[in-house]
């Protein structure tokens, strides 16, 4: 299963929750892929500073429609960090992914900036 972890604005959690869905999913003892799609690659430093390896990670590649199935295969699950905004990168993991989870902060400015996503 391919999840995309998406919302158009910045800071909402996306990469907190990328990070611990696919901690979840891997210490059921699923096999994980976390993709970083977002150029700040803050799942990269975060992997970096990290003592457990619970899942594999990989940086987002370019162009990520094309690559997106060959990175995933032998994985039981992809977890895809993407970058704020809609761009190519993040109407790619939408068009490649069988879920998509838009986490938004407790204020109506917020959840009404995720209703373009929710949209699509």
């Amino acid at each position: 299963m391919i999840i995309t972890i998406i919302n158009e604005k910045g800071g909402v959690g996306k990469t907190t929750t990328a990070i611990n869905l696919s901690y979840c999913i891997a210490d059921r003892g699923h096999k994980t892929l976390l993709i970083d799609a977002d150029p700040q690659g803050s799942v990269l430093r975060w992997q970096g500073i990290s003592n457990h390896k619970v899942f594999d990670v990989k940086p987002y590649p370019e162009p990520i429609t094309s690559l997106i199935k060959k990175l995933t295969c032998g994985y039981q699950h992809t977890v895809i960090d993407t970058p704020p905004g809609i761009n190519d990168t993040s109407w790619a993991t939408l068009l490649a992914c069988h879920l998509a989870v838009i986490p938004v902060t407790p204020s109506p400015f917020d959840v009404w900036a995720s209703s373009d996503i929710i949209e699509l």
